[in-house]
């Protein structure tokens, strides 16, 4: 990615997302690579604080597969199954919190309550592609729904979140419901979930994967 779509043109990105088959859209960013000559890579894995845990280099194709091989290992996360409330904290990548949500999902409950807590000042990053640019348009991919779709499971999606922009409100669902402040969302919360109540936190949510997610990627990528 730091070729393609990192430097790339915006067709050449546009394309590479529009091969819906996993597979492929791997083998065009590594042609792509191969095409300029792109023959060292650094790759490196991070952990909770931020701090390389792991580095893979080489070849850009034979340090990539050997640094997913790795990862699968490094990020992997038992999730808890059937949890009334499943709360997920965008950290590292806050500006992008919603990737947490797959294992969320996968950890909470039919009528459960999903959380996030996004901490980003600046809001949502820049997304040529998929982004909001007016009202109700946005890049070639974009939809009002973009990350987090009905139908869903959860009878709510909370998201807590010191910085509000109504631009990226709909990111996380058009009937997701907002909070600035913990204690109105934790209020929320417990209107409608009393003593017993099974929860699952995930402090890195955007960079924890479940078990059977890593099976699907590995298969879906041909790793």
């Amino acid at each position: 990615k730091i070729l393609l779509p990192g430097v790339s043109s915006y067709e050449s990105t546009n394309h590479n997302h529009l091969l819906r088959e996993g597979l492929a859209a791997r083998l065009d960013a590594e042609e792509a690579a191969r095409m300029v000559n792109f023959d060292f890579i650094v790759n490196a894995l991070i952990n909770g604080n931020q701090d390389v845990s792991d580095i893979v280099c080489g070849d850009v194709v034979e340090a990539h597969r050997e640094g997913v091989k790795r990862a699968s290992g490094h990020y992997i996360t038992r999730i808890a199954e059937n949890v009334d409330i499943s709360i997920t904290n965008g950290y590292p990548m806050a500006n992008e919190g919603y990737k947490s949500f797959k294992i969320a999902r996968e950890s909470v409950k039919e009528g459960g309550d999903v959380v996030f807590i996004i901490h980003s000042a600046e809001g949502a990053r820049v997304h040529y592609r998929n982004g909001r640019w007016g009202m109700d348009y946005g890049g070639h991919g974009w939809r009002s729904d973009m990350y987090v779709r009905r139908p869903w499971k959860m009878k709510r999606v909370i998201v807590f979140s010191p910085y509000i922009m109504k631009s990226e409100m709909r990111y996380y669902g058009n009937d997701s419901i907002w909070f600035k402040s913990w204690n109105d969302a934790l209020n929320t919360l417990k209107e409608a979930n009393g003593p017993g109540t099974k929860v699952a936190v995930y402090p890195c949510g955007t960079m924890q994967i479940s078990e059977s997610e890593v099976e699907k990627a590995l298969a879906k990528f041909n790793f």
